[in-house]
């Protein structure tokens, strides 16, 4: 439905919006000079525009790193660079936002503007984006020399820093034993150090990860009520990778003996989270798949079918799909979904099922 694909839209938040916002008026009229017009008897948007409101179904030839950097209009006199420090905003995930929708020459930027410890702040999310935590704990260290007490930055240090400290894995009890203080590493006297600046939704978020290194899913699950309130898309990288694990927690091998109520249940929180992620704008191929076999197992037919539908006709319009060997690799993986997924006597397919096959018949997918 309409309110179904709306709600995938990435706008939750102010950042959101502020990120999407490019031009002013006045960059406007310059964009636009010697378009072809636009009226009601010739509607252009209405006959160019691509089938989804959405960024589904559409594939952009333009290179944004190319746009932005040969066509100054974009960049004089952004408004984003004005922002300084402000504690409304989240910087972080705003400059993260500029990067995917507009490229490094927007987000370097806008981060050559702020104040020292908020472009520390920026470049040590950035690399745990990019996994390489080493630099950013440089970075966080950056943010501390004049902000010794950023409970934000304490977080992402402490993220960080425990995933270069291969012995933290070893301790069953680190948030909530003290006594494990004895005979610590200086490495590891930081770790607890940053832990104990923080609030109790974040070090749920820390203790998540650590639960999922030693594969204790029952705790992780116990865990879970508080990690839906304690962490957002705000959190970037940490809540795409903490989205991963809640929906291994909740589908994955470790529920494979659950009976079959459980499996259900376990299938309807895992699509819970999914879209969740799907609606920051957080959209991949990944994510559908997952999608799909959460819907299957908690029998939710039809998000099951558009899940589907969906894998097969974006992965169909991004570039890539050009290729033979993609489109083959691209047609297994539908296949395999719907030979795990679907019963295999069509007796038992329901009509939303048997639309889907008669679809993907037409699109040349399946033999009749």
């Amino acid at each position: 439905s309409i309110l179904h694909r709306t709600n995938w839209l990435p706008l939750q938040y102010v950042e959101d919006v502020a990120a999407a916002m490019v031009l002013d008026e006045q960059g406007v009229a310059r964009f636009i000079k010697g378009a072809p017009l636009s009226t009601d008897d010739h509607n252009l948007m209405a006959i160019h525009s691509p089938k989804f409101i959405d960024h589904r179904d559409l594939s952009l030839e333009a290179d944004k790193q190319l746009v932005w950097r040969h066509n100054d209009i974009f960049l004089q006199n952004d408004r984003l660079v004005q922002i300084g420090s402000d504690p409304r905003w989240s910087h972080a995930h705003l400059l993260w936002k500029i990067k995917m929708y507009h490229g490094e020459s927007r987000h370097s930027a806008v981060i050559a503007a702020l104040p020292k410890p908020d472009a520390a702040f920026v470049k040590g999310f950035d690399a745990i984006f990019n996994s390489d935590m080493k630099t950013a704990s440089a970075e966080f260290n950056n943010v501390f020399r004049e902000q010794p007490d950023n409970q934000e930055a304490s977080l992402y240090a402490a993220y960080a820093l425990m995933l270069q400290i291969p012995s933290l894995r070893d301790r069953t009890n680190l948030f909530t034993d003290i006594s494990e203080g004895e005979n610590l590493s200086p490495a590891e006297t930081k770790f607890r150090a940053l832990v104990a600046k923080l609030r109790d939704e974040d070090r749920y978020i820390l203790e998540a990860f650590h639960l999922s290194t030693r594969n204790a899913w029952d705790r992780f699950r116990k865990l879970d009520p508080q990690l839906e309130t304690a962490i957002n898309i705000r959190h970037g990288p940490l809540f795409a990778h903490l989205g991963m694990l809640r929906i291994t927690a909740w589908i994955g091998e470790s529920t494979g003996a659950w009976p079959q109520d459980q499996r259900i249940a376990g299938g309807r929180k895992a699509l819970k989270v999914v879209e969740e992620m799907l609606s920051t704008g957080l959209y991949n191929n990944e994510l559908l798949e997952y999608r799909a076999i959460a819907a299957a197992i908690a029998g939710n037919e039809a998000k099951f079918a558009d899940s589907i539908w969906l894998f097969y006709r974006t992965a169909e319009s991004e570039d890539t799909a050009r290729s033979a060997e993609y489109q083959a690799k691209r047609d297994k993986k539908v296949r395999h979904l719907l030979r795990t997924c679907v019963p295999p006597r069509k007796t038992r397919w329901s009509p939303t099922i048997r639309n889907l096959f008669d679809s993907l018949q037409s699109a040349g997918l399946l033999t009749p």
